[in-house]
């Protein structure tokens, strides 16, 4: 479709459109067989947009609305009568991309999903980097892990900018810094112990100001997150050597207080998870404890400048929301909710579990007033997953930061489709592939039962325990469904093709331990030939199979960096089967 909009070709908005036009089968000219739309800015926060009479036209505010103005209309140019107006519920809107765990997505997948966001309305999009980024003082610094250059931070934030997106830097400034200790260098200077800095150690903090400093000359916002979270051993390694036993609460105050000043150089605006104050102050060291409550001086010491981060992926219990999101107004910060995708789990992501989980966390945002939204898309255990598997619940976090309050399926399809060319309802089947036969719950238990399947040695039958009669067929019936729902899948079928070759080998492999075990234990030789001859070259083909599917997925969207991992792991597998 041509699209003619009265803007000049040296406009911003010219050069926003233009960026995302392809995303939506859109082409920009100025001809006369071209659809007119006519844009018209605004000082209210409100996006609408109408067709009427033949007449086009979006009324933005920002850049950000333009964008999401253009994917809302254009399905709906041939329509008699077509309204619909919208007010945003945020400030900032934000997915949070792992790249640190394995995974570094190119920059061009970045590029290709900010577009992707950027039509779904949001505003902002935070990269994931613990050492992925390049660090002029130390060389050492993501040495070997697909870290991104200068250029590329500068490239994409240029790109993301034109697009209305503000790339947020999200980095660690004490712990989740393992990689790093990789190098003795890090380890003689720097590690408290785990993956955690020395806290109160000068040297640290110049090597922190050189974070700073990196992300500062690469990206333009004045954003950043420094992380702090999920330090369990803080001060219990060679911190304790350097300056004697003390309190964590006595440790991670100063050394949060020295960091802000860092900040403040820099001209940064931080935010940091909010865990470790919970969890400092609960007897069983749990984030979600429910009978916590977090000292007076404490509060009193965290610095007003930083954000507070409540995050929560894991349920869709209403008294703990309401309990925790209690707890975190006491503080003199401001709060941010982080939702996550459930794409942490294996290869296949837990959509249907991470919208049900969004749709009572929302609630509770809303109820307490809070205006940024991160939905984070972690890649532990190796970040197999596509980032693109998280569609549906980000789609799920931006219909309802824009002011809608009941979003139904159909709705989240349409919308989907309208922003990302792909269905909603065939994503979501894609978490079909951790179902046991036993499962009854979908979508609310977060299970990875397809994971350790998988990896688990066939002649060891560790998790055969967990495996149920059934699981075969299971499988294979899961192959079946996932190869009906690819052709909705648009030019995401890749992603369903790595998760359909794994569907397959389980559907062979999931029993394979209890099956040789049964028969070895009845004696039973002639089974025994039969699984070594038939069953086991199959398992074999089938992971083959299943290896070159993964690999091109990771090839698509990834750097090589991190693919060693992987190699390894289905080596491993495969070397077993044939041992």
């Amino acid at each position: 479709m041509k699209l003619n909009f009265n803007v000049s070709k040296d406009s911003e908005e010219y050069k926003a459109i233009s960026a995302v036009a392809e995303s939506i089968g859109c082409e920009l000219c100025d001809c006369a067989c071209a659809r007119k739309i006519v844009l018209v800015k605004t000082d209210d926060q409100e996006l609408s947009v109408s067709v009427k009479d033949g007449c086009a036209q979006i009324v933005y505010f920002s850049i950000t609305s333009l964008i999401r103005g253009v994917a809302l209309i254009v399905p709906h140019l041939d329509d008699e009568c077509y309204e619909k107006a919208e007010k945003p519920r945020f400030k900032t809107l934000a997915p949070m991309v792992d790249c640190s765990r394995n995974a570094v997505p190119t920059v061009d997948t970045l590029k290709d999903f900010a577009v992707k966001m950027a039509l779904m309305g949001y505003n902002a999009m935070m990269l994931y980097t613990e050492d992925t980024y390049e660090i002029d003082e130390f060389p050492y610094f993501g040495h070997l892990r697909g870290r991104y250059t200068h250029d590329e931070l500068r490239e994409l934030d240029a790109f993301c900018a034109d697009i209305g997106i503000e790339l947020i830097p999200c980095i660690q400034t004490l712990a989740h810094l393992g990689a790093i200790f990789y190098w003795q260098t890090f380890v003689k200077n720097y590690k408290d112990c785990d993956d955690i800095l020395i806290a109160g150690d000068e040297k640290v903090y110049d090597f922190i100001e050189c974070m700073l400093k990196s992300m500062s000359e690469n990206l333009r916002s004045r954003k950043i997150n420094i992380g702090m979270d999920e330090a369990h051993m803080l001060g219990r390694g060679k911190y304790t050597d350097m300056y004697g036993y003390k309190e964590r609460t006595d440790i991670i105050l100063p050394h949060l207080a020295r960091v802000i000043e860092l900040c403040k150089k820099y001209g940064y605006e931080p935010m940091m998870w909010s865990d470790m104050f919970f969890r400092m102050a609960s007897k069983t060291n749990s984030y979600y404890d429910m009978n916590v409550s977090i000292a007076q001086k404490v509060i009193d010491k965290v610095p007003p400048e930083v954000s507070l981060v409540y995050w929560d992926y894991y349920g869709t219990n209403e008294a703990k929301y309401d309990k925790m999101f209690a707890e975190h107004i006491k503080f003199n910060n401001k709060i941010a909710f982080a939702g996550g995708t459930s794409c942490w789990y294996g290869l296949a992501p837990l959509s249907q579990f991470s919208v049900n989980s969004a749709r009572v966390a929302l609630k509770y945002s809303f109820k307490y007033d809070v205006d940024t939204f991160l939905v984070t898309m972690w890649g532990d255990n190796g970040g197999t997953c596509s980032v693109y598997s998280s569609l549906p619940t980000l789609i799920m976090y931006a219909e309802a930061c824009w002011g809608n309050d009941d979003i139904s399926d159909e709705t989240l399809e349409v919308r989907l489709g309208e922003c990302a060319g792909t269905s909603y309802a065939a994503f979501i089947e894609l978490e079909r592939v951790h179902d046991l036969p036993t499962r009854t719950n979908y979508g609310e238990a977060a299970i990875n039962s397809a994971r350790y399947m998988l990896f688990q040695d066939p002649l060891l039958g560790l998790y055969d325990y967990n495996v149920p009669d059934g699981c075969n067929k299971r499988f294979a019936e899961v192959k079946d469904l996932l190869i009906e729902k690819r052709d909705d899948a648009g030019e995401y079928k890749y992603v369903f093709d790595s998760i359909i070759a794994m569907a397959d080998l389980l559907s062979v492999k999931a029993e394979i331990g209890k099956i040789m075990k049964a028969a070895y234990d009845a004696k039973d030789i002639d089974k025994l030939r039969s699984i070594r001859d038939e069953l086991l070259p199959s398992c074999l083909e089938k992971a083959n199979a299943f290896k070159v599917a993964l690999r091109y997925q990771w090839y698509r969207e990834n750097k090589h960096f991190g693919y060693e991992v992987q190699s390894i792991r289905l080596g491993a597998l495969i070397e077993r089967l044939n041992e």
